[in-house]
C-alpha cells in the first residue's frame, strides 16, 4: 500500500476580508491569498510575480477568520483540493483551492492584534 501526502503551507496577504457563510448547518469561509516572488531574469532585471490562491475553511476556524481583513498577513496550513464543474456555456472548468486546517495570524493591517484577538 502506498502513502500519499497532500500538504501545503502558504504565507501571504489577504486580498479581501473572508466571506463567512453557512449552508445546511455548515459554516465556511472563502478568501483569496496573495503570495509574492521576486527574482532576476536572465538579463538581470528584477521580476515581481504575485500568485493568487483560493482558500476555504470550515467550522470554528471559518468563524475565527471573520476577524481578518484585506491586507492582513497570515500563514495557511492545509491541503489542495481540485473541483470541476460545467459553466453556463457548457464548458468544463477546474478550480484548485486550499482547504485550510490552520491559519496563523501574522500581522493584522492597521489594527491592534490584541484588540482583534479579544
Amino acid at each position: 500500500m502506498s502513502t500519499s501526502i497532500n500538504t501545503v503551507t502558504l504565507t501571504g496577504y489577504l486580498g479581501n476580508a473572508p466571506e463567512v457563510q453557512e449552508s445546511k448547518g455548515v459554516t465556511f469561509a472563502h478568501f483569496s491569498l496573495a503570495t509574492a516572488l521576486s527574482y532576476k531574469d536572465g538579463k538581470g532585471n528584477r521580476v515581481e510575480r504575485t500568485d493568487w490562491h483560493r482558500i476555504v475553511a470550515f467550522g470554528a476556524l471559518a468563524k475565527t477568520l471573520a476577524q481578518l481583513g484585506k491586507g492582513d498577513r497570515v500563514a495557511v496550513h492545509g491541503r489542495l483540493q481540485t473541483n470541476s464543474y460545467t459553466d453556463s456555456e457548457s464548458v468544463k472548468r477546474t478550480t484548485v483551492e486550499v482547504v485550510a486546517g490552520q491559519v496563523e495570524f501574522l500581522r493584522l493591517k492597521d489594527r491592534d492584534e490584541a484588540a482583534v484577538a479579544a
